[in-house]
């Protein structure tokens, strides 16, 4: 038990310290991706892979009008992924 009590401390300190999740993603949630468009839970979209969103807000008609309002850059490449309005990037070795 002494030999664990250093990591005990540390998950206890981690478990105050870190923000709250707002809502938790069940795997019903994945399986659903597409019925929420405005998350993109899966790296592909969905388990489809279809890389393909149902939102019709930016179409043929307004999308020369987009405009960069961030930017965000590093030397790797990944998909973020978005859960209610907060988009997750992962980072080598994998962290979010």
């Amino acid at each position: 038990m002494n030999k664990l009590r250093p990591y005990l401390l540390f998950v206890a300190i981690a478990a105050f310290c870190l923000p709250k999740v707002q809502g938790e993603v069940t795997s019903q949630d994945l399986l659903d991706a597409t019925k929420q468009p405005a998350n993109w839970l899966l790296y592909h979209g969905d388990y489809a892979g279809q890389r393909y969103s149902n939102l019709t807000a930016i179409d043929r008609s307004n999308v020369h009008s987009l405009k960069l309002q961030w930017a965000f850059q590093e030397k790797f490449e990944v998909t973020p992924l978005v859960v209610d309005g907060i988009m997750y990037i992962t980072v080598p070795p994998g962290d979010v």
